[in-house]
């Protein structure tokens, strides 16, 4: 019999293995979020944002001395996602963060095809780490990666899109020279046509015409999206979904936003507007789950071994997503329905935690509290569909999501990747580690502490106080066109 805590986060088959609880840290005093985030740049807290380096670690121990575990310390590297996600999010009131951010990203861009980095030319790196790093010489015996290796396909879309939103200000940007990892020197205006051939041929060689998640090799990212872990893409009944045939539904309108925002700095193109569309297009129609007077996004798409495509019919914090992109702007009729029941969606009671919004919907099958990706409340995940939210014009329920996640921070008083998604009145992190096999006999943890310090969660908390501070730019996330309300 497992314990309650643990019981709340199996799933039917599953058998546990290892359960482990850990012991958390609580600073002395609250953290500071600008004071964090210098930590973590190459040049240390002294070194105001709009001057220094990107956020290079994702996360960080707050512990002063003793030597913490390792699973606490697993992002001390440069994530291109991440770094690009802390850029986004604190862009309108430090854009020097997002201008060094997009150039060094285009450093690191790919410059040659290899399996086992998953390097593609033009490709933006998932993760970067120096040859002696621990962690990823671990990786490397246990999963054949090379480094950098660049399993992701959402991080390519997020730099065109601020890569081109900083052009818009600073005309001679796309100039700026930026040597690549293979010493050649050329322009960033080059680095950002290169990435976007990359995206257009990951969506003309793919069945569904869409940007999904294809890992080259055994040992691979499985789901190459921000919620990467095993068991994120599940379906209605619990299944889930077909590895190598994921397109999840915020990368469909990331993608739509980087053609977008590419056509206007790489000049007139049918070709990339044309694709936009048509990724908009299938969004509105194919992820789109009516109930009649009610309605919602699925998670995302797959393809059954026949290769028909089925939706992740699923209620999760991807949707939200499409609220802070262009995929949902304009005054169409059909458009604007969508765009109010899924408003309403997002205030449900089982997408709603105590510290945000939920990765996954509390009455999914696959739900759990303290999952990685299906259950679980993401700050940085929670602003993004405030910003969406308040760009709609609902500003009360923005406004809410953005007291809950001051709420996680002053019960931690620090900035933890996620938090608990359970029905607690206050925030909190979970403590337990539990690996189990599945049905199918495979090893999976599916819990397990939050990082203690995250960018891209202290990024969220100082983005928070700058929208709630009087005179302070509109918090939107860059890149992103307008339509209509």
């Amino acid at each position: 019999m497992s314990p309650p805590d643990v019981a709340a986060q199996l799933w039917p088959g599953d058998r546990v293995v290892r359960v482990e609880r850990t012991s958390r840290h609580s600073p002395a005093r609250p953290l500071a979020a600008l004071r964090s985030l210098g930590r973590l740049t190459p040049q240390g807290e002294r070194t105001p944002l709009n001057r220094s380096g990107p956020v290079v670690a994702a996360g960080a121990m707050t512990r002063e001395s003793g030597d913490p575990p390792e699973h606490l310390r697993l992002f001390e590297a440069l994530f291109g996602r991440d770094a690009l996600t802390c850029a986004r999010i604190l862009h309108p009131w430090y854009p020097g963060l997002t201008r060094r951010t997009v150039l060094a990203l285009a450093a690191l861009q790919g410059v040659r095809d290899d399996v086992a980095s998953e390097e593609e030319p033009g490709r933006i790196p998932h993760e970067v780490r120096e040859p002696g790093d621990p962690v990823a010489a671990r990786i490397t015996a246990g999963n054949g990666w090379a480094w950098p290796y660049y399993g992701s396909v959402d991080a390519t879309c997020s730099w065109i899109v601020l890569a081109a939103t900083l052009a818009r200000s600073d005309v001679a940007l796309p100039d700026a020279p930026v040597v690549r990892r293979d010493g050649r020197t050329v322009t960033l205006h080059r680095c950002v046509r290169d990435a976007v051939d990359w995206l257009l041929h990951r969506i003309r060689t793919s069945p569904s015409g869409l940007v999904e998640s294809v890992p080259r090799f055994a040992g691979s990212i499985e789901n190459q999206v921000w919620k990467d872990s095993r068991d994120a893409y599940v379906h209605a009944d619990g299944t889930l979904a077909r590895v190598g045939t994921v397109a999840s539904v915020e990368v469909q309108a990331l993608a739509h936003d980087a053609l977008v925002a590419a056509s206007d700095l790489l000049g007139p193109g049918a070709r990339l507007l044309r694709t936009a569309r048509t990724l908009r297009d299938r969004v509105l129609t194919d992820f789109w789950v009516d109930g009649g007077d009610c309605g919602f996004f699925a998670l995302g798409l797959d393809r059954d071994p026949s290769g028909r495509e089925r939706r992740i019919a699923v209620r999760s914090s991807n949707m939200g997503h499409l609220l802070d992109s262009g995929i949902l702007d304009g005054p169409d009729a059909a458009v604007a329905r969508r765009r109010d029941l899924l408003v309403a969606e997002l205030g449900r009671p089982d997408l709603l935690c105590a510290a945000g919004v939920r990765t996954l919907a509390s009455s999914a099958r696959g739900f759990r509290p303290d999952g990685y990706h299906t259950g679980s409340s993401w700050p940085w995940d929670t602003y993004v569909v405030a910003s969406g939210l308040r760009r709609h014009g609902a500003r009360a329920m923005a406004d809410d999501l953005c007291r809950r996640i001051m709420a996680g921070y002053r019960a931690t008083g620090h900035f933890p990747e996620f938090f608990s998604g359970d029905d607690e009145p206050v925030p909190h992190v979970g403590d337990l580690v539990v690996d189990v096999t599945d049905e199918q006999g495979h090893p999976h943890r599916i819990c397990q502490p939050p990082q203690e310090v995250q960018a891209w969660t202290a990024a969220t908390v100082l983005a928070v106080k700058r929208w709630t501070a009087p005179a302070t730019p509109a918090a939107t996330t860059p890149g992103r066109r307008r339509g209509p309300r």
